[in-house]
């Protein structure tokens, strides 16, 4: 799975934009003109394999995921999807109810015993920081652990805004804890 860090910024109008950075789309854009232009200085023989890399890198250059918290107007707007199949979503700052990290490991059965154990090891390496394996193949046998930023609203509605691997996630605690306070809502995190 390829992980796109998304980046907090504040703008000069007050507002917080969370989302793909634009130095990854100018990474993507370069990549796709070198593979552009080596595929039509190659001729009619290119590889499908090039022909596929060039779709992918099209793919990360089209792709958007923004949510922007603006103050003036009370609410989120979040806008994710490939151009030009973007979803829309405004979320009010009066609806959120909290945003939270939660534990999710691929992989497991959910409210099975493995994934509540799983749960309570995201949470841990979240908040190390870092893995406590003791060797490549003990992680190798291991589900994927991730911890994921939530926006919940009021009616129950559940915005999943990032997902990212739990020995980073200590980033994403907070980013999470500044959106709250932005917003003014609760900001709740799992207990292992």
């Amino acid at each position: 799975m390829m992980e796109i860090p998304l980046r907090l910024i504040a703008r000069k109008d007050g507002s917080l934009v969370y989302g793909v950075p634009v130095w990854f789309r100018l990474v993507m854009a370069s990549m796709c003109a070198v593979v552009a232009v080596a595929l039509l200085l190659g001729g009619v023989a290119s590889s499908v394999l090039a022909w596929i890399v060039l779709g992918l890198l099209v793919l990360g250059v089209l792709y958007t995921e923004t949510w922007v918290f603006d103050a003036a107007r009370g609410s989120i707007q979040g806008t994710v999807g490939f151009f030009p199949l973007i979803k829309k979503h405004e979320i009010p700052f009066s609806s959120i109810e909290a945003i939270m990290l939660e534990p999710y490991a691929r992989g497991t059965v959910p409210g099975g015993r493995e994934e509540a154990e799983s749960r309570r090891d995201a949470l841990t390496e979240m908040r190390s920081g870092a893995e406590n394996r003791s060797s490549h193949y003990e992680g190798l046998k291991r589900k994927k652990l991730f911890i994921a930023m939530i926006i919940e609203t009021h009616k129950g509605e559940r915005y999943l805004i990032d997902l990212v691997p739990a020995r980073q996630a200590h980033r994403l605690d907070q980013t999470a804890r500044a959106l709250a306070a932005y917003a003014g809502c609760t900001f709740r995190q799992a207990e292992s």
